[in-house]
């Protein structure tokens, strides 16, 4: 187990749990611990940060176009100082949802799948998931919101029913 699976673990074990959560014992203390850190989530925060980031300042690009470099710089290391002081409030949710949704066996189950290939995988591209699938631009996005095609035909259904 690694350094900050078991400060992940000591940070959970210290946390009251919820009043739903279920009594867990130390195995499953430590299998959380090592899901949180098998997926990623900690990169997933900061790739969440870093989204957030990059889009507030497109809005404010949008509405103040003479915003100077120096000031979207600060607000991007704002909000990604945020990622570092919600961390340890997002392990304990997560250790929360883990004992609320998952029995002991599952929660084994999806400790065998992260640590597989292709849980692997799947957890070091969840961050390029986020990524691909947010970075709309205004137009794209207009025209999600709106339900335009952008193909000059409004109708999804394309006059089928």
């Amino acid at each position: 187990m690694s350094i900050r699976a078991i400060l992940v673990a000591i940070s959970i074990a210290l946390v009251a749990p919820s009043p739903n959560a279920r009594p867990a014992d130390a195995s499953y203390e430590e299998i959380i611990a090592e899901l949180f850190e098998l997926q990623q989530l900690n990169n997933l925060m900061v790739e969440t940060a870093e989204l957030s980031a990059n889009q507030v300042i497109k809005v404010l690009r949008d509405m103040a176009p003479n915003m100077s470099p120096e000031l979207a710089a600060r607000i991007h290391k704002l909000m990604r100082w945020e990622v570092l002081i919600l961390e340890p409030k997002l392990m304990q949710r997560f250790h929360e949802f883990m004992t609320k949704h998952y029995t002991a066996e599952e929660l084994r189950e999806l400790h065998s799948f992260y640590k597989s290939d292709v849980g692997q995988k799947s957890a070091g591209l969840t961050p390029m998931l986020m990524r691909e699938t947010m970075s709309w631009d205004r137009t794209e996005a207009a025209k999600s919101i709106s339900g335009t095609s952008g193909d000059g035909s409004d109708d999804p259904k394309d006059g089928k029913e």
